[in-house]
């Protein structure tokens, strides 16, 4: 519901006065991970190590509103699949030892920039676009295994448990609000526009408790390709 009503806003916004209207898909490729590795802890606590894997790609919907030659507006909705782990040892958390601990987090993220375009050549297709962008987790899926081992003046018992959520502790807050600027290259083949570009983001917002050693980059760079089709000209 999200993607379309995004889409929908942006579509009604400028159909009034633009001078074209185009609707589209984009896809590409971004650099690093969604989070960044870390640890945290300390001696007489234990320690969680975070890791994430790479997000190999970036793909979604695109509308743009072009309000004259040289101005116009775009929104997308953008998605990224993403998927962290932690693992490490807890003391005397659950039981008067040492626990082990190995998590398994899966999601998606939706990104939602909003950018104003500007043409600073009239007969050229070089673009440059900036404007505020959000991004909200959702679809989360979490799995944790925890092993204890302990010893009360006895033998040594060793104790398994597994819990699984759709609230994450370590990701209680959903949405991120950042900013974007872009700059690209458009070949018009009309009807059809196809327009490489690069983007780069920076997020003014993070995980919200900062002890946590999970934590996005606060910045973030892609390389996208969007292909529109015009259906609206004036």
């Amino acid at each position: 519901m999200i993607p379309r009503h995004c889409c929908l806003l942006v579509l009604f916004a400028g159909t009034v006065y633009c001078q074209s209207l185009q609707l589209g898909i984009q896809g590409g490729v971004p650099f690093g991970d969604l989070f960044s590795p870390d640890l945290t802890g300390g001696l007489n606590e234990g320690f969680l190590y975070y890791n994430s894997k790479p997000v190999p790609y970036t793909v979604g919907r695109i509308a743009e509103v072009q309000l004259s030659h040289r101005f116009g507006i775009e929104g997308s909705v953008l998605y990224q699949r993403f998927h962290y782990t932690y693992w490490g040892q807890l003391i005397n958390t659950f039981s008067p030892g040492v626990t082990n601990v190995w998590s398994k987090t899966t999601g998606n993220a939706w990104s939602f920039p909003i950018l104003f375009n500007w043409h600073p050549l009239r007969r050229h297709p070089l673009y440059f676009g900036a404007g505020p962008a959000i991004r909200n987790l959702r679809g989360l899926d979490q799995v944790v295994d925890y092993e204890s081992t302990y010893s009360l003046g006895g033998p040594i018992t060793t104790k398994t448990a597994g819990i699984e959520t759709s609230n994450p502790p370590d990701l209680r807050k959903r949405w991120y609000p950042g900013l974007e600027v872009s700059a690209g290259w458009r070949f018009q083949f009309s009807p059809i526009d196809v327009s490489p570009e690069i983007r780069y983001t920076r997020w003014t917002a993070n995980i919200a408790d900062g002890q946590l050693a999970l934590q996005f980059p606060a910045n973030r760079i892609e390389v996208l390709v969007c292909i529109m089709h015009r259906i609206l000209a004036r």
